[in-house]
């Protein structure tokens, strides 16, 4: 995800938090569920209305022998006739449901029985994932001017140009938000179907009963009040209320906060419940997800990825955490390819880094960096030790800062994809502010395109059309490499360039390793669009595994490099 034409957003991942998980006695997966995808031989679709009728409908035998009691949907079926049935069918997610074992039976042990089923196609853990603010934090009242993170990246320039738009709103997805906090209460977004409708009844049948102001995917409920303060102080760095002469300015003044809670109240969340916090938050039209939370390194990603796919081809830009244990490890979501990974900088705009095992994440997955070190923002009252604020660390305070920033760019141009906002955000970064042996000119794994600026990002949007750029015919202004089609892909995918002049262009795959699997040299090619066709297979002619690759093109004398994902 770094070429800077048409490009994609992309993502947090999982990460946990900048010492440890949370609570260590937490198991790395749920031990009472599983995630589960029928093949086609079971209709998903007429399961999920036979379960919507009547919720206690019999499991299937094969499955309850296999140690089943329940089942529910993982993504619910959108209403005919909406644009996004067509996306939620061609990606097949009504055959995705979440498995309720039996009381003797624990999820270790089902996994393989369930797997041998010969109705299953694929089964995963429900592994458990975290918020990924850092543990570390000065308690000096006055460490920091409060909010030196706005002037660091351009604020009062960039709110010349606009302040934001209450027609532009940005989900959550985290433990919660205080909507009764002064500088949050008013800006936080309303399901008005909901909220005029009837009470007790799905009145826009999203599958949610009564969700007025977001959903608690964590508790089950329609109150996604805070479990910690996590998700609250997020909120106000993306949208506190300004000149209100209390409290915080956030970076946008005037957007809706939607809040979707998915962590419980020791800051972790179990994998199902975030897949369908992503789905339920693009489903609402939410233009923007901020994500500042990641999960486990080894859990399986199918489902996880297919939801973050969704969010994108469905409009929204997912922006996500880095995570803060100072290594290169590609956690998701920040390492999905439909998703904007975000790293953190201090005041001295250097890569955020406490110790060995604490600070901002790097690796081929980044794509910017934002503050995150000591940000001053909204605590929900119960827990503040300064009034209703306080300071927090790490990744998780960078990535609203990017989020904040797409808002504001939909504020000008509400058409904007997220590839447009990922161009835009990416090419009005401030490069080489780092530690020179970091940050290095152009992309580099600690600092990705640069800390963002967004004044620089707004003055871009008023003289640059990214469609223009991304789909012209013209000679293109500079190498550019786009994003492979489709993706994830299976057996097949389209890895399409633009190149200024004629020369060779060189392709190379490298696997999550970064050992290179794969290279293909084409002859000159003449300035203009072009692309390459890889079957999936290694440099021997064997297919790959299902994972996550890079693919690199050199050409113009200039390498780029992006993800992709074999899925099979």
């Amino acid at each position: 995800m770094r070429s800077l034409c048409a490009l994609v957003v992309l993502a947090v991942v999982g990460l946990g938090n900048a010492t440890s998980s949370p609570a260590s006695s937490i198991p790395p997966h749920d031990p009472h569920t599983l995630i589960i995808r029928f093949k086609p031989t079971v209709n998903g679709r007429q399961l999920t209305a036979s379960l919507a009728r009547s919720p206690s409908i019999r499991v299937p035998s094969a499955l309850a022998a296999a140690g089943a009691a329940n089942i529910r949907p993982l993504f619910p079926i959108p209403p005919k006739g909406l644009k996004r049935q067509g996306l939620y069918d061609s990606l097949d997610m009504a055959q995705f449901f979440v498995v309720q074992l039996a009381p003797d039976r624990d999820a270790d042990k089902a996994f393989e029985d369930v797997l041998r089923l010969p109705e299953i196609a694929h089964v995963e853990f429900n592994a458990y994932c975290y918020q990924t603010e850092a543990a570390v934090a000065p308690n000096d009242y006055w460490y920091l001017p409060t909010q030196w993170n706005l002037r660091q990246i351009g604020m009062e320039s960039a709110w010349a140009v606009t302040t934001g738009s209450t027609s532009v709103v940005v989900a959550i997805i985290d433990s919660g938000v205080d909507y009764l906090h002064p500088d949050l209460a008013s800006r936080i977004g309303y399901n008005l179907a909901e909220l005029y409708g009837i009470p007790g009844v799905d009145d826009d049948l999203n599958g949610y009963v009564d969700d007025v102001a977001g959903w608690n995917f964590a508790d089950k409920n329609n109150i996604p009040a805070p479990g910690t303060d996590h998700g609250t102080h997020v909120a106000g760095i993306i949208g506190a209320v300004a000149n209100n002469s209390i409290g915080i300015a956030g970076l946008d003044w005037n957007c809706l906060l939607f809040p979707v809670r998915v962590l419980n109240a020791s800051g972790s969340g179990l994998t199902a419940d975030i897949i369908q916090g992503v789905y339920y938050s693009s489903y609402m039209g939410c233009k923007v997800i901020n994500m500042s939370l990641g999960g486990p390194p080894d859990a399986d990603p199918t489902s996880y990825l297919l939801a973050l796919n969704f969010a994108r081809l469905n409009g929204s830009l997912v922006v996500a955490a880095m995570g803060n244990k100072n290594v290169g490890a590609p956690y998701l979501p920040a390492a999905s390819v439909d998703v904007m990974a975000v790293g953190a900088t201090d005041t001295l705009d250097q890569r955020w880094v406490w110790n060995d095992s604490s600070g901002s994440n790097y690796g081929s997955h980044i794509d910017v960096c934002a503050p995150g070190d000591h940000i001053f923002s909204t605590i929900p009252c119960p827990s503040c030790p300064v009034g209703l604020y306080d300071w927090k660390t790490g990744t998780s305070m960078a990535a609203p800062h990017v989020s904040a920033l797409a808002a504001l760019l939909l504020s000008v141009r509400p058409t904007l994809t997220p590839d447009s906002l990922y161009f835009y955000i990416a090419s009005g970064v401030d490069d080489q502010v780092g530690a020179p042996s970091e940050d290095t000119p152009g992309w580099d794994q600690y600092h990705g395109w640069g800390r963002i600026n967004a004044y620089r990002s707004l003055s871009l949007l008023t003289t640059t059309d990214v469609e223009e750029i991304a789909e012209g015919n013209s000679i293109p202004a500079s190498f550019a490499l786009l994003q492979n089609y489709p993706n994830p892909f299976n057996s097949a995918t389209v890895i399409p360039f633009e190149t200024r002049t004629w020369r060779p262009v060189e392709l190379e795959i490298f696997n999550i390793l970064g050992q290179r699997i794969y290279k293909q040299t084409v002859e000159d090619q003449p300035p203009g669009r072009h692309s390459i066709t890889w079957d999936g297979r290694d440099q021997s002619g064997r297919a790959v595994p299902s994972g996550l690759y890079l693919y690199r093109v050199t050409a113009d004398g200039t390498q780029q490099t992006r993800k992709m994902v074999v899925l099979k």
